[in-house]
Formats: structure tokens, sequence, C-alpha cells
């Protein structure tokens, strides 16, 4: 009769388990939202750099100097100086 109480208190433990194991709120879809969100803690991780790296190139670009506003120039608008030789590389190869 003992053995009988033990063998039922543990099927009902593990049908309890499995059905929230596999539930809708169950570990699955616990594990789920925590790979979506160390997905997301990354992006974050990754946004926040960018935004780092833009915030000091605009703080740069507050106070121009000569040097910064002749680079932009030239990376921007193709700007060369009076005398320079300009040189165009072709990726076609034919």
């Amino acid at each position: 009769m003992r053995i009988h109480f033990v063998l039922l208190n543990l099927l009902i433990f593990i049908l309890v388990a499995g059905a929230v194991g596999l539930s809708k709120h169950g570990v699955v879809d616990l594990l789920r939202l925590r790979r979506q969100m160390d997905a997301a803690k990354t992006q974050i991780a990754t946004i926040e750099e960018e935004n780092r790296r833009l915030k000091t190139q605009a703080d740069l670009l507050e106070t121009p100097t000569p040097a910064l506003v002749e680079q932009e120039l030239r990376l921007y608008l193709g700007w060369v100086k009076p005398g320079e030789l300009v040189y165009f590389e072709s990726s076609d190869r034919n």
C-alpha cells in the first residue's frame, strides 16, 4: 500500500513537472525569452558603442580644427590642393 502511494505521488510529480515545462508559460518559453533577452542585450551594447563613437565625432565637429576641416573637405567633397595630382582606381580589370 505504501509503495502505491509513493508511485502515485511520483507519477503526479512527473505529470505536473511535464505540464509546467511544456506549458505556454513554462520552462521552454522561459528559455526562449532568455535567449531573446541575451540577443537584445548584445544589440543594445552594439548600439551604445555606436552612440559613443558618434558622440565623439559630433564633439569634434563642434570645434573644428583646420586639419579636421581639410580632412572633411577632401573626404566628402573631393577637394584637392592646387598642384596635387588625383589618381582614380578602377575596379574593372578588363
